[in-house]
């Protein structure tokens, strides 16, 4: 299995060199038409960085931030088809990166803290006739 993963990550460092002077538009559209998993590779390469420093900005946790920077791709690759993309799609990610973040963040906020915590009930008193 370890044999495979470094053939295939070989096969994508070869096929990013040449997709790395294509515009972003571009690089989504072989992604969709071909399944070009080094477009999409390339894609992240490119903008990794910025949504990982959008979330950490937000989230002030580099695990939090990391999780956030997957789920942007993800959504990324889900909507590569359906959009009508600009030569970049950086201002995309960008705003995407701030909404799951944002939402994160809320979303921790109302998680209650530790990891042992239940909610605090009083102890039923059985009434004895």
């Amino acid at each position: 299995m370890a044999e495979r993963a470094a053939v295939l990550a070989r096969v994508l460092r070869a096929a990013a060199g040449e997709l790395v002077g294509l515009t972003d538009r571009e690089l989504l559209r072989r992604f969709v038409d071909a399944a070009d998993q080094a477009a999409f590779a390339v894609l992240v390469n490119r903008h990794a960085a910025m949504v990982l420093g959008v979330a950490r900005r937000v989230l002030h946790s580099q695990a939090d931030a990391e999780d956030t920077c997957q789920a942007v791709f993800l959504i990324l690759s889900r909507k590569a088809r359906t959009n009508h993309w600009q030569v970049s799609v950086a201002n995309w990610l960008y705003a995407t990166a701030r909404r799951v973040a944002h939402t994160a963040r809320r979303t921790a906020s109302r998680r209650p803290a530790g990891k042992g915590w239940r909610p605090f009930r009083k102890p039923c008193r059985r009434r004895t006739r």
